[in-house]
């Protein structure tokens, strides 16, 4: 299906998504030269409306502006045929929801140091974006908006990158236009992002607490049936426990997941720095010596025959059949392995209000003992299900219905 875009050509598709759709391009030169990048596109439908165009191009110009290791490459904006392509760099590895899945698959934990580093990436790519500033110098006030799983992926250098600013808030971002709509994974919300409110830093702050504690647990924090009962459950601060789905975690990591999910937002980290020091402090206890190195490994024992296969063929015309761990921009749809077998009863949840410990607590001093850090995650059941009657959790970036839930909130406390 090759078709010239600019000096790019396209080859593949790689995904689809609600209003976008996400290829594999090359840009070929003299001598030779070859590189492959990725191309997001709006769908047919939306191509030339004007609000996903500014939304498109706001996520480019945003982009553009984020130049650091932990965060993907925006390389280019086209315009050909009055048709917007965001050019970004193709990179080699999974997303967190694919290595999460497949390591709840085979019934293990990610070591303590794999879930801390990537934690500790994010962080830091996150602590650039909130603090960068536009080509006059000027704050940009960035909040991504949209952490999760599925939009931080792991590469085979080691190294881990924040995708997809699509609906990020900024300087240079476009308004939300429908008042009565919020963007984004409920599953992955913070309170006031749940309600809808003003959100700052500290609300991607949150979204990587719960990102972490599905790193440590295979689960989610927040669970439910439906939208409405993920956010109540949000709102109200009732997440799954950590300390009960896996008891062997460090309570200094627990202390640390308490604050970054504090339902309060003037009680969590100040900043994302802030966090990330407080995780690297831990591993440096916990594994002084791991490195990027040890994060490659997980992957590649995770995913090796896939990512070598997909490695291959990245070049062929035919659809490769590894997608689940080649990159995808996201185009609102997560990337996830492939056929999981059935799985043993889950353990019982047990659900408890968090609150954030008191000040003293808030950056713990105690020293962790350092446990024995395997290569390979422990061999234990898993702590729950990955899927909720075989429908993935982890739903693709959407709109919520802010006033339906709001009107349902209090229908259910006038009761």
């Amino acid at each position: 299906m090759e078709q010239t875009l600019g000096r790019y050509k396209l080859i593949r598709p790689l995904a689809t998504g609600g209003v976008a759709e996400v290829y594999l391009a090359r840009l070929d030169g003299p001598g030779g030269f070859s590189r492959p990048v990725v191309l997001k596109r709006l769908k047919p439908a939306y191509r030339f409306e004007p609000t996903y165009r500014r939304a498109l191009l706001a996520e480019a110009r945003i982009g553009a502006l984020l130049d650091h290791p932990n965060i993907m490459q925006y390389l280019e904006l086209i315009e050909q045929n009055d048709e917007l392509f965001v050019v970004t760099e193709y990179m080699h590895g999974c997303t967190v929801r694919a290595l999460i899945q497949e390591v709840d698959h085979r019934r293990n934990w990610l070591p303590i140091p794999v879930a801390l580093s990537v934690a500790v990436q994010v962080l830091e790519g996150l602590h650039f974006a909130h603090n960068a500033t536009d080509d006059r110098g000027a704050p940009m006030h960035i909040v991504h908006r949209d952490v999760s799983p599925e939009n931080v992926f792991i590469c085979t250098s080691g190294a881990v990158k924040l995708m997809d600013f699509g609906i990020a808030l900024g300087s240079m971002a476009p308004r939300d236009t429908e008042v009565n709509f919020i963007k984004g994974k409920a599953r992955y919300f913070s309170p006031e992002q749940a309600m809808g409110e003003t959100v700052n830093r500290t609300s991607d702050i949150y979204s990587v607490g719960l990102l972490l504690f599905e790193l440590f647990t295979n689960t989610p924090a927040l669970s439910g049936e439906d939208d409405f009962q993920i956010v109540e459950k949000a709102r109200k601060g009732l997440l799954v426990s950590s300390r009960s789905l896996r008891p062997e975690l460090p309570e200094r990591v627990n202390l640390i997941l308490d604050t970054a999910l504090a339902p309060e937002p003037q009680n969590r980290y100040d900043t994302a720095l802030e966090m990330s020091r407080e995780l690297r402090t831990l591993l440096s206890n916990l594994a002084p010596s791991f490195c990027g190195a040890d994060l490659q490994r997980c992957v590649e024992e995770s995913f090796g025959q896939n990512l070598e296969t997909q490695r291959r063929q990245i070049w062929r015309d035919q659809a490769t059949q590894v997608a689940d761990v080649s990159v995808v921009l996201s185009a609102d749809l997560g990337v996830v392995p492939g056929p999981v077998s059935p799985r043993r009863a889950a353990p019982k949840r047990t659900e408890t209000p968090r609150y954030r410990p008191e000040a003293p607590a808030k950056k713990p001093s105690e020293e962790a003992p350092a446990p024995e850090i395997a290569t390979k995650p422990a061999n234990v059941a898993p702590a729950a299900e990955a899927k909720e009657d075989g429908k993935d959790k982890a739903a693709s970036t959407r709109q919520v219905d802010l006033a339906g839930l709001r009107r349902a909130i209090t229908e259910a406390y006038d009761d």
